[in-house]
């Protein structure tokens, strides 16, 4: 599995929102972009992306991803022209897994799962703080997912 840049797979899942008629909003898209790196270190011990995660009021946030999209603010992010990322086949079925499991999920009900005790986001979040969430951290946290 090839590492990407979190845009890439952010990308990635406005292009399946848009290709399925369904809602992309900023807010969903960071939820799915931090469970595909969560499965990706729990399920192949390698991070799908390098990029960091953040500990945000509303959830882990991937400033980069975000900052691309809140033009959008809380709305549907259209189909626009951007760089459509090409991604290996393992990349793929990861992402189109993660996809199948949480992309028919809201953004409030994402962030909901990602604010429960215990989580990586329970676990770092400090009031007006931007704090760091640890790939060890979201790696030990998604392995409990999966059952590892």
């Amino acid at each position: 599995m090839k590492t990407y840049k979190a845009m890439e797979i952010a990308n990635f899942f406005v292009d399946k929102a848009n290709e399925n008629d369904e809602e992309m909003t900023n807010l969903k898209l960071q939820k799915l972009v931090y469970f595909a790196k969560g499965f990706s270190l729990a399920l192949f011990d390698k991070p799908l992306f390098r990029d960091l995660v953040r500990a945000w009021k509303w959830g882990p946030v991937v400033p980069d991803v975000y900052h691309a999209y809140k033009v959008f603010g809380s709305g549907p992010i259209p189909s626009v022209d951007f760089y459509s990322p090409v991604v290996d086949e393992e990349t793929t079925q990861l992402l189109d897994r993660v996809y199948k499991n949480y992309g028919h999920l809201s953004g409030p009900t994402l962030s909901n799962l990602t604010h429960k005790k215990g989580t990586p986001w329970h676990q770092c979040y400090e009031e007006e703080l931007s704090r760091r969430i640890p790939d060890d951290v979201i790696k030990s946290h998604f392995k409990e997912l999966v059952g590892e």
